[in-house]
């Protein structure tokens, strides 16, 4: 009979397999539940506790024994998980293989960097609208080359201008001439995935 390449056609989804040897050779009396074992030992909050076993969930119908180490660790290295995702899996089978009383030490996995959120030409046209819709530019240009510059972990980017600006102004019920050089910078910060405005200082001549 032909099971095709996938090990989930030899047990049902979802079931845990036996203990074989020698990936676990000493099988211990389990601390309750998995759940009570992560609250009460590993000292794990209610997010942590839930996102453990919904990954235990998920490795069981995906490797055909759940105590067979290596076809589990196999399963993750190849998976197309991020590396961050797999160190989740594999600490989350860690403390199963801790719960049912044997050692299992978790393969780390290099976790990919996000880069730094960079605005879309539309929100920054949207960020400016209301103050380009009542300026009106007779001159601006730069008088150097902008810089934009970011750190190695892309936590805080910042930017650095001159121009030379003339036009008018509309603010309330004024009209505001400009005729002035402008040299300034300003620092981001990330923040929930997006870089946030946080400092910004010109000087004007």
């Amino acid at each position: 009979m032909d099971y095709g390449a996938s090990l989930e056609n030899w047990f049902p989804p979802g079931t845990e397999g036996s203990n074989p040897s020698p990936c676990a050779t000493h099988e211990l009396p389990a601390f309750g539940s998995y759940e009570d074992y992560l609250v009460k030992v590993r000292g794990n909050g209610p997010l942590t506790v839930e996102t453990k076993v919904t990954i235990i969930g998920a490795l069981k119908k995906r490797v055909s024994n759940l105590w067979d180490s290596s076809e589990v660790e196999q399963y993750i290295r190849d998976s197309g998980l991020s590396g961050g995702r797999k160190n989740s899996y594999g600490q989350s089978y860690r403390d199963w293989c801790k719960w049912k009383g044997f050692d299992y030490k978790p393969i780390r996995y290099r976790k990919q960097e996000k880069l730094p959120y960079v605005p879309t030409e539309n929100e920054m046209q949207d960020s400016f609208k209301e103050y380009l819709d009542n300026t009106e530019f007779t001159e601006y240009r730069d008088l150097c080359e902008p810089i934009i510059g970011f750190s190695e972990d892309g936590s805080v980017a910042w930017s650095t201008v001159q121009v030379r600006v003339k036009g008018r102004s509309e603010g309330g019920n004024e009209i505001h001439d400009m005729d002035f050089t402008c040299a300034g910078i300003t620092l981001y910060r990330r923040e929930d995935g997006r870089l946030v405005r946080f400092i910004e200082a010109s000087s004007f001549v």
